[in-house]
């Protein structure tokens, strides 16, 4: 696929001079690193294949687990199994070296663990929730929509409380415009903006000028 070639480059060059900042690739970081766990069991691409069917399926328990708990109804965790089986995107993402596969599995899990923290309130498992977050944010530079996701409703909770409204919303404002910032960051890195820049309608089309 036209992104493979850069995680499994940013994997080897991970083997051979350690974790360093690239300005595109960073974003990905978390995929790329389970790319090189995976290489170091196997050199064949086949291996980071067959690792995404396996998260893949943990994933898939993750949903049934966690919609079970969350409904208390295991055939409510059953269908939405199921669901995500069937759904074609999830089942076809396994079979490239894409983040998209990694992305879909470890949102999944995060849900499980989400549904967990909510329901046990531990601290063993809100520091482990937070580590797979942090993973989940690093797997692609449209990770914030997650932590918007997350934080939506506690700050509408706090938001309808009556005192320090002003306070409450400058400090909405400082937060929105942070989180803008970060993902104008994120964004800007990825050499995406050079093909809207172009004004190619066809992905890479500059690429091919005497097409």
């Amino acid at each position: 696929m036209n992104d493979s070639p850069r995680y499994l480059t940013y994997a080897e060059n991970l083997s051979a001079q350690g974790i360093y900042f690239d300005p595109l690739n960073f974003w990905y970081i978390s995929y790329v690193i389970f790319v090189y766990f995976s290489q170091l069991i196997s050199d064949s691409h086949w291996i980071i294949i067959l690792n995404q069917y396996i998260l893949g399926y943990f994933a898939m328990l993750a949903i049934y687990l966690g919609t079970s708990r969350l409904s208390k109804d295991q055939m409510t965790g059953f269908l939405a199994g199921l669901i995500f089986i069937f759904f074609p995107d999830n089942m076809n993402w396994h079979s490239y070296v894409l983040t998209e596969s990694f992305y879909c599995s470890i949102l999944s899990i995060s849900f499980y663990f989400l549904v967990r923290v909510v329901d046990e309130r531990k601290r063993w498992l809100y520091v482990l929730t937070g580590f797979i977050l942090l993973i989940s944010f690093f797997t692609k530079p449209t990770s914030p929509a997650l932590f918007i996701a997350l934080a939506f409703p506690f700050v509408w909770k706090w938001l309808l409380h009556p005192p320090y409204g002003i306070l409450k919303f400058g400090s909405l404002v400082i937060a929105g415009v942070f989180m803008l910032f970060l993902a104008n960051k994120m964004i800007s890195s990825h050499r995406v903006m050079l093909i809207y820049e172009n004004g190619d309608i066809i992905f890479a089309m500059h690429e091919f000028p005497t097409h």
